[in-house]
């Protein structure tokens, strides 16, 4: 017989005050024998169909903007704040069963929360004015304001050279922390650090989340602001319903994220067999933003309407130059970089206006718009989709309009296809700069 005593003994190293308590265990869909089986899968089905009906509205009516582009200006923001519904009720969907890779999809999801809010605050801006000039015009009409609550006690002048640029970096600061915080958020799961179910400050949950409080309620906060301040200018343009339903979605789903975690943490929510707390509440969550979003598409057909973007005389336009113009991440790229400045210039003491660089860079954005939709439309016409097309964009900044032209068509010998750009650059009505760029394909 072997006895006990001669078994070597092999000491379990105890828990370390660093390590989670309650790790997280991702369960997929319980098993179709289970007793909670049945009210997931209802579960489920409604919110496909809720993520079904909202994917289908807001790419519906992004398929109306592409086809009438016909104001870039406002439609690139449009139509970039229409994608939220599409990215948020899809993340939705597959994080109400799958709690494993939601962590992942919320990836996505919360660095295009970040992109929308500043979108919004774009769109304002274009509504405003087209250029920086037009837009200090406006504001410079504007009197001395008092600061939303709690800091209506403060004043502030509108009119002041560098209220926009501090706005904009209100908003731009969410667009760079969020994703970062995000990502964060991965990686200390991955190594076991995020630790969600705990709201102890020896893990990273509790500081991300408080780091995307403070964050997302400053960007609201200037975006409120910037609405307040203008929303007597844009009589018409459904600006109402435009920030409650860009609101709605951001501010609300957040918080209401947040307060589910708050509830499973304080055990309101409890855990089943198959799912922990934190799981179930997330699961909660997931499910009832894909009815939001569902409801967000509909707010968004009034809001957003194709129509009042629509130009009499104007037919329908191409929508792949359409496309290719929105995905272009320039604009944004260029905000950043330009607040990045300002926001340095400003703490070594010196006196930064960007109009110069900001100008520089958007009249080159003019014309590699008109080269590229000149590119898509030789391909076109060399494949007998089209006989010819032109396209005229002009802007105007101070005493200085630049037009840019480009137009394709079938030489005269009908063998090859052949396009002209060309670039005017007038300050006060006189000619200053001229380009004519020639291309036989």
């Amino acid at each position: 017989m072997y006895g006990l005593s001669n078994q070597p003994h092999i000491p379990v190293p105890e828990p370390s005050a660093w390590d989670c308590p309650t790790p997280p265990q991702h369960h997929g869909p319980p098993p179709p024998d289970s007793e909670n089986y049945d009210a997931f899968l209802i579960g489920w089905i409604a919110s496909g169909i809720f993520t079904v009906l909202a994917t289908a509205l807001s790419l519906i009516l992004v398929w109306r903007h592409l086809c009438y582009y016909n104001q870039p200006i406002y439609q690139k923001h449009i139509i970039r704040i229409l994608f939220m519904v599409p990215v948020y009720s899809t993340c939705s969907f597959v994080g109400y069963a799958f709690r494993g890779v939601a962590v992942y999809a919320d990836v996505l999801r919360d660095c295009y929360e970040a992109l929308v809010i500043h979108e919004f605050f774009q769109l304002l801006l274009a509504y405003i004015g087209e250029d920086i000039s037009a837009q200090a015009e406006a504001f410079a009409q504007k009197p001395r304001m008092q600061f939303l609550f709690p800091l209506n006690f403060i004043s502030y002048q509108p009119s002041r050279p560098h209220f926009v640029h501090w706005c904009k970096i209100g908003t731009l600061q969410y667009v760079i922390l969020r994703p970062l915080t995000t990502v964060l958020a991965v990686i200390t799961q991955l190594t076991g650090k995020f630790c969600e179910d705990s709201m102890s400050p020896r893990f990273a949950h509790v500081w991300i989340v408080g780091i995307n409080s403070i964050s997302v309620t400053i960007a609201m906060y200037t975006l409120v602001q910037i609405y307040t301040t203008v929303k007597d200018q844009l009589k018409g343009k459904h600006l109402v319903l435009k920030f409650v339903s860009i609101k709605f979605v951001i501010f609300f789903s957040f918080w209401q994220t947040v307060t589910f975690s708050i509830l499973a943490n304080t055990n309101v929510i409890r855990s089943t067999l198959h799912w922990s707390q934190l799981e179930l509440a997330n699961s909660i969550n997931a499910f009832i933003l894909t009815f939001e979003m569902a409801i967000a598409a509909a707010l968004h057909v009034v809001a957003f309407s194709y129509r009042e973007t629509l130009v009499p005389d104007i037919g329908p336009t191409m929508m792949w130059p359409a496309f290719r113009h929105v995905m272009n991440p320039w604009d944004i790229l260029l905000d950043v970089t330009v607040a990045q400045r300002f926001v340095t210039h400003r703490m070594r003491g010196e006196t930064y206006t960007p109009a110069d660089a900001l100008e520089e860079a958007e009249q080159q954005g003019l014309l590699e718009t008109v080269e590229d939709f000149v590119e898509d439309v030789a391909e076109e016409i060399n494949n007998g989709e089209l006989d010819e097309a032109e396209i005229t964009i002009r802007k105007r900044q101070g005493d200085q309009t630049e037009t840019v032209q480009g137009k394709v068509e079938t030489s005269p010998d009908g063998d090859s296809v052949r396009s002209v750009v060309e670039r005017n650059v007038s300050e006060n009505g006189s000619a200053r700069k001229q380009n004519v760029t020639v291309t036989d394909r």
